[in-house]
C-alpha cells in the first residue's frame, strides 16, 4: 500500500530542498537573469560572493523582467557563506531583478 503526504490536509508547509541549482554571477545580477521559465519554488539562496552592494537582490516570480510578486530579497552587503532559506512557489517563473551595481555580488540559487 502506498501512502502519500498531502500538506495541506494536515496543516504542514510543503518544503523543497532544491533539486537544481544555478550560478549567478555579479554580471548577471546587475543585468538581470531568467532562473527557470515556469512554475516551480525558490528553495535558498547561497551567496558565493560578499554583496557589496546597498541595494538589495530581488528575485521575482516572473519570467521575463524584474517586476511583479518579490518572491525573494536578498539585503545589501550579506557575506559569502551566507544561505537564505526562501521556500517561496513561483508560479509564473523565477527571475533575478537587475541590481544595477557590479559591486552585487554572485549566487547560488537552489529551486525545484
Amino acid at each position: 500500500m502506498t501512502t502519500y503526504y498531502q500538506p495541506a490536509l494536515v496543516g504542514e508547509a510543503l518544503v523543497g530542498n532544491g533539486q537544481f541549482t544555478t550560478p549567478v554571477t555579479a554580471a548577471q545580477v546587475q543585468t538581470g537573469q531568467l532562473i527557470k521559465g515556469a512554475p516551480g519554488r525558490l528553495c535558498r539562496v547561497l551567496i558565493t560572493t560578499t554583496t557589496t552592494a546597498a541595494q538589495a537582490i530581488t528575485i521575482y516570480d516572473n519570467t521575463t523582467t524584474g517586476a511583479g510578486t518579490v518572491i525573494g530579497l536578498i539585503p545589501g552587503a550579506t557575506a559569502a557563506g551566507t544561505v537564505i532559506d526562501f521556500e517561496m512557489p513561483a508560479t509564473n517563473g523565477i527571475y533575478v531583478g537587475a541590481n544595477n551595481s557590479l559591486a552585487a555580488g554572485g549566487i547560488t540559487i537552489s529551486w525545484v
